[in-house]
């Protein structure tokens, strides 16, 4: 539903972070990473949903901080892990209008908790030019509520769910013939996922791909 009288939303934001940039260890090399922010924003422009119907409006002031990071290791030449995390915490702090019966409530709709994996086994054969990729990539997103969590009965109150998604995959590289093959299964064990306004994403699906470097 159009909203003609939608404002431009403004904000002042703070950022606060640091940086580990290889940092070699006789157990292997570590790299990492960690921001804290904070955003103050009025006229926030957030989707409210109604039945079967969605608009656009202003929320007239909103509080947000929050912090992310992430840790990678590489050993032995051939070995990846990592890990990374999201964490943030927007609260409306509205006292008056339509949002103002909301203050202190969470933003809705609006994924705050996250976190995801990887892991890549890496080798090459240098006598027959082949490259061989193998990895792994999870992800896991915490439950949010669809709408204002203090509007409503505990028991009756929608949710996005959460998920714990994986995906599997291996590539293979001629480097000889400059051709790749790669084979992927998304979804591996068929998570029901969905994004921030409830829409359900596709479930376990196959994937292979040939390319070929013409020069």
């Amino acid at each position: 539903v159009s909203n003609v009288g939608l404002a431009s939303e403004t904000s002042h934001n703070v950022n606060l972070g640091a940086v580990l940039d290889r940092w070699e260890t006789p157990i292997g090399r570590f790299d990492a990473s960690i921001n804290g922010f904070f955003r103050r924003t009025q006229d926030l422009i957030f989707m409210t949903v109604i039945l079967d119907s969605a608009r656009y409006e202003n929320i007239s002031d909103v509080d947000a901080w929050g912090i992310e990071g992430g840790l990678r290791w590489t050993g032995w030449g051939i070995l990846t892990l990592g890990v990374n995390a999201f964490w943030m915490h927007a609260v409306n702090r509205s006292t008056g209008g339509f949002f103002g019966r909301f203050e202190g409530d969470r933003i809705p709709n609006q994924p705050y908790l996250s976190f995801d994996f990887h892991a890549a086994v890496a080798y090459r054969w240098h006598r027959a030019g082949v490259r061989l990729r193998g990895y792994w990539y999870g992800r896991y997103l915490h439950q949010f509520y669809l709408f204002w969590e203090n509007e409503g009965i505990e028991e009756s109150k929608l949710r996005v769910p959460s998920y714990f998604s994986q995906d599997l995959g291996m590539n293979i590289i001629f480097e000889r013939h400059r051709l790749t093959a790669g084979f992927e299964v998304q979804n591996l064990t068929d998570e029901r996922m969905f994004d921030n306004v409830g829409v359900q994403l596709p479930g376990r699906s196959f994937h292979l791909r040939l390319s070929l470097a013409l020069e």
